[in-house]
């Protein structure tokens, strides 16, 4: 009877030792996780497969050999506490966020990274209430990582153009407000006005000046202030004419080239301020240039967010003259930029038409004129002259048109 007992007692244990010896199997050779068993003196007993596929140096035998010989990282990192903590009978979790990887291990590849990011589990090994050892569990996250930071750069990179265009969009607004208002005018103070006005709401600046430059004396002449300026600046006589050119905007008018900074007591450009003055922390300052001769400045100071190079970008104006006509404003332009300029945007326009794939076609017909204030024409006398050749090349365009169906018809 006993030894029928027995025999029965063996047979149930056999399906437990087969599937323990499937689970050691499965740890050893196909975890995609990785395993290390310590003794109680932090003795490696045991790596499985995956970690020694993970080792900085693949052939190297781990086994009876001391953890923190095999890992001196351990005491570097100040993490070989943890294993100590583990002898005590506590388990710990190490994330890569708080505590960084706890072992160099190499990633798989496929990444950009050259060292593995992890996550790890230190346990104690417990056999009949008596501590024996540890066990660590590794877990590679250096792909979710990776993906996490291609997702934060694409989301950044969106919120960048995003940002950008919608600047984009704030300036060409503001442009084409100013651009007409600016044909309505021929009064230089009225004009200094305006470029202020726009240049404060498009950097964001609370302080600033614009001002053009005297032909007679060669000074420069500030007809406007910002606001703050004005009611604030305690500099006796708040001069509205700078004879002596000093300091930053002094640089901007004598090198003809704009300036940004937002460090103003660092900025070896800067002279300093006079008694009474608003303090000034960022500052940025642009020439007006016409043929390359100086006739202004427009300046503005203490954005809240500094200045980048954003705030520096020279813009044509474009605006809506009534129905399908527009007028484009080119900056700093030459007399002889005409001839580019218009071919340009005939080339913009026949890109558009090849790449469209309407059933018809664009077509723009241009006349450009130059300003030179010198002349005495007004703007409006420019864009008059500008109207007058666009439609002589309009009408240019209807006789060549009319031509040729004439002739198709009479090859028909």
């Amino acid at each position: 009877m006993a030894d029928r007992m027995k025999n029965k007692n063996r047979k149930e244990d056999q399906p437990s030792a087969y599937l323990a010896r499937l689970l050691e199997s499965w740890l050893n050779q196909d975890a995609d996780f990785g395993l290390l068993v310590t003794d109680q003196h932090l003795t490696i007993r045991f790596c499985n497969t995956w970690l020694q596929r993970h080792l900085p140096d693949r052939g190297a035998c781990v086994e009876d050999r001391s953890l923190l010989e095999v890992f001196p990282e351990l005491r570097r990192s100040r993490l070989e506490h943890y294993y100590r903590e583990a002898l005590e009978g506590q388990t710990r979790v190490l994330t890569q966020e708080a505590h960084g990887s706890l072992l160099a291990l190499v990633p798989q590849g496929g990444t950009t990274f050259t060292a593995m990011i992890q996550t790890a589990r230190v346990y104690p090994l417990v056999h009949d209430g008596k501590i024996e050892g540890t066990v660590t569990v590794i877990v590679d996250v250096t792909e979710r990582i990776a993906q996490e930071t291609r997702l934060r750069d694409l989301l950044e990179r969106q919120k960048d153009l995003i940002d950008a265009l919608n600047h984009e969009t704030r300036v060409n607004q503001e442009m084409a407000e100013l651009s007409q208002a600016l044909i309505s005018t021929d009064c230089l103070e009225d004009i200094c006005a305006l470029v202020l006005k726009d240049a404060r709401v498009l950097t964001r600046s609370p302080l600033g000046f614009a001002g053009y430059i005297d032909p007679q004396t060669g000074h420069l002449v500030v007809p406007t202030l910002s606001q703050e300026a004005l009611e604030d600046c305690r500099v006796d006589g708040k001069p509205h004419v700078f004879v002596k050119a000093k300091g930053l905007w002094a640089w901007v008018l004598e090198h003809k080239a704009s300036l940004l900074t937002n460090q103003v007591h660092q900025d070896p450009r800067s002279m300093g301020l006079p008694a009474g003055h608003l303090p000034i922390s960022r500052f940025l300052a642009a020439p007006a240039l016409l043929d390359n001769r100086l006739v202004g400045q427009v300046a503005v100071a203490n954005a809240t967010d500094g200045y980048t190079q954003k705030d520096l970008r020279g813009s044509d104006i474009p605006a809506r003259m009534g129905g399908d006509e527009f007028a484009v404003l080119a900056i700093e332009s030459r007399r002889r930029d005409a001839p580019s300029l218009v071919a340009k945007l005939q080339d913009r326009v026949a890109a558009h038409n090849r790449s469209a794939a309407r059933p018809y076609v664009l077509s723009v017909s241009l006349g450009a004129d130059f300003y030179d204030p010198r002349s005495g024409s007004s703007l409006d006398d420019v864009l008059n002259r500008a109207d007058r050749l666009m439609y002589q090349e309009k009408e240019k365009k209807r006789r060549g048109a009319a031509l040729g169906a004439r002739r198709r018809t009479a090859e028909e």
